[in-house]
């Protein structure tokens, strides 16, 4: 039933009355009313006989008791004194301020239950939520957890919440909860958890990979799903990009995103781009074909997102050596003068305006990872952690767990510029035995299986009589190269054979550099460096 009383109630919250005004002594004959705070009504609550469960946060049991959590409830019935910390619930008062994994501290009095905005630090009793003060934020509890709020609203710890912040709220010490998923948080081995409505924490961890988080001003976190799902206008201003490795610890990084953004306000140029800017549905794949406003409109953005949350991005015209690592506005990337490249699978290896970076490009992200101990020539990266190898090193390093990731590279660290190249590695796997894997142009590395001879192998690894793994430079196997601690260049003048990694077949004249632990084809040697025999030629530098 609603009531309109006859006071002023600014605050939400629940309030006992006795004929439409609040009441100064509670008696049998008082009304319960629960407000939101926001409309000129409020709703009797009859005869409450609620249990207390997480889905029933914000109810009162028959004793009327408010339901703080699940199994947990104020110690006396409204109407009595106390101060209580109260979960996240859809169906309580504070619903609309307290969104998990947020938390309400709550006054009760003789008349009424509201949040309580003078508390700034507390402890919380585990027993039985009951509020304590703290002198501070560094000061501790003596007893239960430490809770920072403002405006009546919490989060554990010392951090008082703010709708400016755009960061994973901390995880609770530990994560067993069994309730469906509201949000995430982040615990301190950097492991994302899914979170109840309560603020507790399950096991689940977001996999291997990268990852984009919406993180609304209530500081409810969700995963995003770019290419079929939309972010409201907002909340695309409010992201931050996750990288999560093998054991599922995650990091944040910088890129670029592509994101279908939703307005639920009529754009000014809606009845005009409204067949070209504007799309109908949440992936951005159909245009809108009416040139009337509906309620809302589909419009693909690029934003940038770093470490601290997104804005719109700054695109650029065109592509020159100044504007490397800028996005233009179709969407693709700077990566040299000239040259700019669509979102796609791909990996590239820029000299930017922030410096070296490695850049791993799929369908709508391009993610920017800064990288150092680039040199003038090859270069051999794992190009997920931004990390190149020592080439003199390469011969005791374990690659077989790595290997999916590491990308061959040409670099001119004097024109600054990085071409990706293509051919062969060596290694030390962790069983001591030499290992050679390919990186070939095709992107599928694999671990090499040597020839028994180069006749219709060339181009490919072969083992001698004395176990000696070499390549094939022609169809004759003592035309071959090994590698070494000196640089040498071979060209292939004879047709390399299918299923090399340099170039498809039916190619001639492959410029191949051999080196310590690698062996890969070049592209920035000039033809007046090399000298040519009838079938290859090598020379030193």
């Amino acid at each position: 039933m609603q009531i309109k009383p006859q006071f002023c109630i600014k605050d939400m919250g629940y309030f006992l009355i006795n004929n439409n005004v609040l009441v100064t002594t509670p008696s049998n004959d008082d009304k319960l009313i629960q407000c939101d705070g926001t409309s000129a009504t409020c709703t009797v609550i009859t005869s409450p006989n609620n249990s207390c469960t997480t889905a029933n946060v914000g109810k009162f049991t028959s004793e009327k008791k408010l339901c703080l959590a699940d199994g947990k409830s104020t110690a006396k019935a409204i109407g009595n004194t106390g101060s209580y910390l109260i979960s996240s619930g859809d169906s309580s008062a504070f619903a609309s301020e307290v969104k998990s994994p947020k938390f309400g501290v709550i006054s009760m009095t003789a008349n009424s239950i509201t949040l309580d905005s003078s508390k700034s630090y507390i402890c919380v009793s585990n027993e039985d939520l009951t509020v304590t003060d703290r002198t501070s934020s560094s000061a501790s509890c003596s007893s239960g957890k430490p809770y920072s709020c403002s405006k009546g609203v919490c989060k554990e710890g010392s951090s008082a919440p703010s709708s400016s912040s755009i960061a994973l709220s901390s995880c609770p010490d530990t994560c067993a909860s069994t309730e469906a998923a509201t949000s995430l948080c982040i615990d301190s081995d950097g492991k994302i958890h899914d979170v109840d409505s309560s603020g507790a924490c399950k096991s689940d961890v977001l996999d291997i990979g990268t990852h984009v988080i919406e993180i609304n001003e209530n500081e409810v976190a969700k995963k995003v799903t770019l290419g079929s799902k939309s972010i409201d206008l907002a909340n695309a201003k409010r992201l931050l990009m996750f990288e999560c490795d093998a054991d599922k610890k995650c990091t944040t990084v910088s890129g670029y995103a592509k994101i279908c953004t939703k307005h639920t306000t009529q754009p000014n140029d809606y009845s005009e781009k409204y067949g070209s800017r504007y799309f109908n549905d949440e992936a951005c794949s159909g245009h809108a074909s009416g040139n009337t406003w509906g309620t809302e409109t589909y419009e693909i953005i690029y934003y940038s997102i770093t470490s601290t949350g997104s804005s719109v991005t700054n695109t650029i015209d065109r592509c020159t050596t100044e504007n490397v690592g800028k996005l233009l506005s179709d969407g693709s990337l700077c990566i040299k003068d000239g040259d700019a490249q669509a979102l796609g699978d791909a990996n590239y290896v820029i000299y930017s305006y922030n410096g070296s970076e490695v850049i791993n490009a799929s369908d709508n992200l391009f993610v920017r990872k800064s990288i150092t101990g680039l040199v003038n020539g090859v270069n051999v990266i794992d190009v997920s952690k931004a990390v190149p190898f020592a080439l003199s090193n390469l011969a005791t390093t374990a690659l077989a767990d790595d290997v999916a990731s590491v990308r061959l590279y040409e670099c001119d660290t004097s024109a600054k510029i990085c071409n990706p190249t293509y051919g062969y590695i060596k290694s030390k796997e962790t069983d001591k035995t030499e290992s050679y894997f390919t990186i070939p142009y095709t992107g599928a590395n694999a671990k090499v299986t040597a020839e028994t001879g180069c006749s219709s192998k060339i181009g490919f690894i072969y083992k001698d009589t004395s176990n000696n793994q070499k390549l094939c430079l022609s169809a004759t196997d003592n035309e071959s190269a090994v590698v070494g601690s000196t640089k040498k260049i071979y060209q292939i003048k004879q047709t390399i054979t299918a299923g090399n990694p340099f170039i498809a077949t039916g190619s001639v004249d492959i410029v191949i550099e051999i080196g310590s632990n690698y062996m890969a084809m070049s592209k920035f040697l000039k033809n007046d460096e090399i000298i040519i025999f009838k079938i290859f030629s090598c020379f030193i530098i």
